[in-house]
């Protein structure tokens, strides 16, 4: 650890990957909105290609798995990018390289700290060579990119969106069920350690039933109600330290008052 004068500012260096031998030619980092380090790299391995990735512990998070491996390729791993949304949630996107021409493919981790199972193919090889790509998230659930494509000094500019946002009520045999509140409401951070602070943001496009956010241990019983605020072009709801200093470890249900469904929040001790 290297020591500095604390008026500087500068902390000391840490090591975020290994010194196993592998080629780590790159990098792309983020910082999500409660302050956490993403960072992913590639590394090749015995003529296999992967992307790492490694997220700072914080807040007494289990989550801060200090290497995990998010892509095995054959194909040559080049120009990773990732961004983070408001929601919490990540956007990553890299090229495969096929054939010699790259691809552009997608992945993307929720708040929770869920990642898709695998990546998607976004570009089309007809279009010729992708670059320049640009990645603008709109919601956890909903991002555009935006390339330039083509072969020659005369690439034209493209975008592709990925909305996993529900546009209405499912429907189908029978009686359309509404939607459950899990899909609109959601908890950061997740997991929350006893004694710190939580916000719930209701995202649906929709109005919510209610202004109020019941809470729920697993035996169903009611642990506190706050109100689900409106703040600007979204609904709130916020929990103060010691509104949360009594949760026990385990499961806590966050349901708006009026709504069907509730979303899980894990609690840390």
């Amino acid at each position: 650890m290297t020591a500095l004068h604390p008026d500087t500012g500068y902390g000391g260096r840490r090591k975020l990957t290994p010194n196993d031998g592998t080629a780590q030619s790159s990098a792309s980092a983020v910082v999500d909105p409660e302050g956490l380090l993403h960072v992913i790299w590639p590394v090749t391995v015995s003529g296999r290609n992967e992307i790492h990735y490694y997220r700072s512990p914080g807040g007494g998070s289990a989550l801060g798995v200090p290497d995990t491996v998010l892509e095995q390729r054959s194909e040559t791993i080049q120009n990773l990018n990732m961004v983070a949304d408001d929601w919490g949630g990540l956007h990553l996107t890299f090229e495969g390289v096929i054939g010699g021409v790259p691809q552009v493919r997608y992945r993307r981790r929720t708040h929770d700290g869920t990642w898709d199972v695998a990546s998607a193919l976004l570009s089309d090889p007809s279009e010729g060579y992708p670059s320049r790509l640009v990645l603008v998230p709109r919601h956890e659930e909903a991002v555009t990119l935006l390339y330039a494509a083509g072969s020659g000094a005369a690439p034209t500019w493209l975008s592709r969106d990925r909305n996993a946002l529900p546009a209405h009520e499912p429907t189908g045999v029978g009686t359309p069920t509404a939607l459950p509140s899990a899909a609109w409401l959601r908890a950061l951070p997740n997991p929350v350690r006893a004694g710190s602070a939580l916000t719930l943001r209701w995202v649906a496009t929709r109005a919510p039933r209610s202004h109020s956010v019941s809470f729920y241990d697993l035996a169903g019983r009611r642990l506190g109600r706050v109100p689900l605020d409106a703040v600007g072009n979204e609904h709130l709801a916020r929990l103060d330290p010691a509104d949360v200093a009594g949760w026990r470890s385990g499961l806590v249900f966050a349901r708006v008052d009026g709504e069907a469904g509730a979303t899980r929040i894990v609690v840390l001790r």
